[in-house]
Parts: C-alpha cells; sequence; structure tokens
C-alpha cells in the first residue's frame, strides 16, 4: 500500500518542524517533503505529477519570501499550481483577513485554513485531516 504523501511548504524552520511533527503524530507513516520556497515547491509538485505520485496533502504558508507583498504573490502561484494539481490543500498562515481566507476556498479549491495564531494549532490540524 503507497504511504500518505505530504508536502509542506513553509519558509520558516520552526514551523516546518511544528507542522511535521503535527502530521507525523496524526498519520504516523506518512512520507512527508519539505519546500522552504515556491520554487522548490514548484518543482517537487512538478516531479511528483510526472511521475505519477501525486501527494495526497500539502500545507502552504502564503507568504514565502522576507518580502510580503513578493511573497504572497510566489504563494499565489504555487496555490494556482494546487488547484489543478488534485491534492488536498491546506494553507496555514499568520497573515490573511477573513476576506482572503474566503477566496481561497472559492479560487483555489482551498479545503481547510488554520491560523499560525491558533492556541490549538495541533487540534486544529487533526479537525482539517478528519
Amino acid at each position: 500500500m503507497a504511504r500518505f504523501r505530504v508536502l509542506i511548504i513553509e519558509d520558516e524552520r520552526d514551523w516546518q518542524t511544528e507542522i511535521r511533527e503535527s502530521l507525523l503524530a496524526i498519520v504516523r507513516d506518512a512520507d512527508v517533503k519539505v519546500a522552504s520556497d515556491a520554487e522548490s515547491a514548484l518543482d517537487l509538485l512538478r516531479e511528483a505529477q510526472e511521475l505519477g505520485h501525486p501527494f495526497d496533502l500539502v500545507t502552504t504558508d502564503l507568504s514565502l519570501a522576507e518580502d510580503e507583498t513578493k511573497g504572497r504573490i510566489k504563494g499565489q502561484r504555487v496555490l494556482d499550481r494546487l488547484a489543478q494539481s488534485g491534492s488536498r490543500v491546506i494553507v496555514i498562515s499568520g497573515h490573511s483577513s477573513p476576506e482572503d481566507v474566503r477566496n481561497y476556498f472559492r479560487r483555489f479549491h482551498v479545503e481547510d485554513f488554520i491560523s499560525k495564531g491558533s492556541r490549538d494549532f495541533y487540534m486544529n490540524l487533526q479537525h482539517a485531516l478528519e
């Protein structure tokens, strides 16, 4: 049986660790890859698609650069690609307005949104995966 494949797209190392550890506690035998920037994420998505092994789940931050404006543009490029991938997508971000979140659900077929500021991050992630 194929392992559950996960791609974490996150530029902050502490959040990479938090998301990875939380996911592995929920889906114990997951095959988890991490991309620190939009270009690496797009390469991993393209490679997975070409090999016929798309990711089952992708979690992505929206701001993927120190410059907030450039980071959001890169994050939206990734979301555009994800909308075509067939992967389940969960946005994990600390910088989104309610209007932005509604747009992600409509335009990019995002399955769930988790705020980095959430006190119950693990529980919210577990709920999103149910």
